[in-house]
C-alpha cells in the first residue's frame, strides 16, 4: 500500500531549510520509502522546494520529476494575479500537466500552451484530457520519453487500425 505522512511543519515557503528538512529526513530514515510526492499547499515556490530537497539528497536519494498541475483555462489570470509563485512553479517544473483541457476551446487550449512555452521552453508540456490519460503515458512524459511526435505517430497508428 501508498503510506501517507503530512507534515505540518508551519508554512513550506517560511520553514523549508529548517523544520521542513528535518521532517523529510525522518520521514526517509523511519519509513525508507521508494518515491516520496511533495505537494505544497498555498503558494509555495517549487524552486524553494527542490532547494529544500536538495540539501537532504544523499546517494540513496534522488530528486525525480518536478511537476506542476496548471488549470489549462486560467493560466492568463494565474500568471498575473500569482505573478512570482505561480510563474516560478512553471519555469522550475520539468513537467507541466494541464487540467481541464476538454471544457475549453482548441484555440484558449493553444494560447495556454504558448503562455506557458514563453516561462519554460523545455518541460514536457501535458495536454491529454485526464479521462484519457494513463499512468503509464503520464510517466512517459515525466521521464522524458514522450514527445509531441511519438504521441501523433501513436495516433495515426491507432486511427489506421480502427479503418
Amino acid at each position: 500500500g501508498i503510506q501517507i505522512t503530512e507534515m505540518n511543519s508551519g508554512c513550506i515557503c517560511c520553514s523549508l531549510v529548517g523544520d521542513f528538512g528535518k521532517a523529510l529526513t525522518n520521514v526517509i530514515e523511519q519509513y525508507h520509502p521508494d518515491r516520496i510526492l511533495i505537494e505544497p499547499s498555498g503558494v509555495g515556490k517549487l524552486s524553494d522546494v527542490i532547494g529544500a530537497v536538495k540539501k537532504v539528497m544523499n546517494d540513496q536519494v534522488t530528486l525525480g520529476y518536478t511537476v506542476a498541475v496548471v488549470d489549462a483555462g486560467k493560466v492568463k489570470v494565474y500568471m498575473k494575479n500569482f505573478g512570482e509563485f505561480y510563474n516560478d512553479q512553471v519555469e522550475t517544473a520539468s513537467t507541466i500537466v494541464l487540467s481541464r483541457t476538454d471544457s475549453i476551446p482548441q484555440a484558449k487550449l493553444d494560447a495556454a500552451v504558448a503562455m506557458l512555452r514563453e516561462h519554460n521552453d523545455k518541460a514536457v508540456i501535458v495536454t491529454t484530457p485526464w479521462s484519457e490519460l494513463t499512468g503509464e503515458q503520464l510517466t512517459a512524459a515525466m521521464e522524458g520519453q514522450s514527445t509531441l511526435a511519438q504521441e501523433l505517430a501513436q495516433l495515426v497508428h491507432e486511427h489506421e487500425h480502427h479503418h
